[in-house]
């Protein structure tokens, strides 16, 4: 039987916890290189689609992260680790990349060719106040040198030490790679790239938004009429993954690759037939089966809703498992004690 996410956290918090002492006093003797090795093994079996780093805790002592690497579903699992942490003295754990404090360090260094500094790099900034973001134009003398892809690549890779992982998918709209020079400067749509966090801030605060992390941000969705295949009769909705669940509605019901895979977790959703539901108050209904789901799922740790939508025929509920068949046990179990019993099934995403 495969390993479930689920036992994968635990299995790492038990391995943590016993590495922790020797781990803390190898970094604090400058050894982290050495440990790469060994971690990067233990991950790969256990947590081979996450992203990890060591690096310096809050008010001292060292961190270690996980990152889903800006996939919402990963970061979800990432989230799911973080909330079964255990306490290892000194230790700090994060379930994202985390904004980089030292600003004036930030740097990558690109073999054969130099170094991209944060004080050099140049963006500039234009308010989308609708959709509560900044679309961006970044730039650095040697991204002459480079591609567009690798422009980018780099670009989101300074933009994530300064921001955080998080704040650059929550912040960042729109993103264009042309030259810019220090003469551009002027504090109000041209700064170093050092200065943006402290930029961004001040616009939020003025325009007091509030933004949730994207793994607890949710979009609402309409389709304007019917198409083909699985879920083609979906009305309206709302999801944390709006990608995903678009691209399944238009590859006829199957994702190209599953973003799960090898992760002991599952993205599945219940259909359920529309005709349980009152006619005029099924938003409504399927909303409250979701409250009665996500508090059974909290109960046994093993899951989460991503989100529903209403159809002509069916209502969907979408879901991230954590723990296999026993995630499933016990949302057949909330829907068995709602009479829904033979008026749903089972679909994955892929």
């Amino acid at each position: 039987m495969d390993v479930t996410f689920k036992q994968r956290v635990n299995q790492f918090w038990l391995w943590f916890e016993g590495v922790a002492p020797r781990f803390y006093a190898e970094i604090e003797a400058g050894n982290c290189s050495d440990l790469v090795d060994e971690v990067g093994q233990f991950m790969g079996q256990t947590m081979p689609e996450l992203a990890w780093a060591f690096g310096p805790g809050d008010g001292g002592g060292h961190s270690f992260t996980v990152s889903g690497e800006g996939v919402v579903p990963k970061q979800l699992l990432a989230e799911y680790w973080h909330s079964h942490q255990s306490q290892c003295e000194g230790w700090t754990f994060f379930p994202s990349r985390q904004p980089n404090h030292d600003v004036d360090g930030i740097s990558l260094a690109i073999d054969g060719v130099g170094q991209i500094d944060a004080n050099d790099m140049l963006v500039q900034t234009v308010v989308d106040e609708e959709a509560m973001v900044f679309d961006i134009v970044i730039w650095h003398p040697l991204f002459e040198q480079f591609n567009h892809e690798l422009q980018v690549q780099f670009s989101f890779l300074l933009l994530d030490e300064v921001l955080g992982e998080y704040g650059t998918q929550g912040w960042v709209g729109g993103l264009e790679m042309k030259p810019l020079d220090e003469q551009q400067i002027d504090g109000k749509r041209v700064h170093r790239l050092k200065d943006l966090p402290k930029f961004i801030d001040g616009v939020q605060r003025y325009h007091q938004w509030n933004k949730l992390p994207p793994p607890e941000s949710f979009t609402a969705y309409a389709i304007e009429s019917e198409v083909q295949g699985p879920r083609g009769d979906t009305i309206a909705g709302v999801t944390c993954v709006p990608g995903l669940l678009f691209e399944l509605m238009e590859e006829g019901g199957r994702l190209s690759e599953d973003p799960m895979a090898g992760t002991g977790a599952e993205l599945a959703y219940v259909q359920i037939d529309s005709e349980a539901f009152p006619a005029d108050q099924q938003p409504e209904a399927r909303y409250n089966l979701e409250e009665q789901i996500q508090e059974a799922l909290d109960d046994a740790n093993c899951g989460r809703i991503l989100g529903g939508a209403t159809g002509t025929e069916f209502n969907y509920i979408d879901l991230l498992l954590f723990d296999g068949e026993a995630s499933r046990s016990v949302v057949e179990s909330v829907l068995t004690g709602v009479n829904l019993s033979g008026r749903y099934r089972w679909s994955q995403f892929a």
